[in-house]
């Protein structure tokens, strides 16, 4: 007997995820270089100026968006997130 599966969509609109997790949203998303899947949120740290995005398996740091672009990492680490219900 086959298994059912909950439709979803992927997506790859990293300026939308960026969007959502700045907000507050915690996406489920899939590293397809590291084959893992993680709860991404945004953390800020005790100071208040200092954040992360944390994929579970990664994250990008504050510091690290000096350097790339959110979309450039997101890129290098083959990111694919659950779309939310609009």
């Amino acid at each position: 007997m086959e298994k059912a599966r909950i439709p979803y969509k992927t997506s790859r609109d990293y300026p939308r995820l960026k969007q959502l997790l700045d907000k507050g949203y915690e996406i489920v998303c899939f590293s397809l270089k590291s084959k893992e899947c993680a709860l991404a949120k945004k953390q800020t740290f005790c100071d208040g100026q200092n954040f992360d995005y944390n994929f579970g398996c990664f994250h990008i740091f504050d510091h690290d968006l000096e350097e790339a672009t959110f979309e450039q990492l997101c890129e290098l680490y083959d990111v694919e997130f659950i779309e939310p219900d609009k």
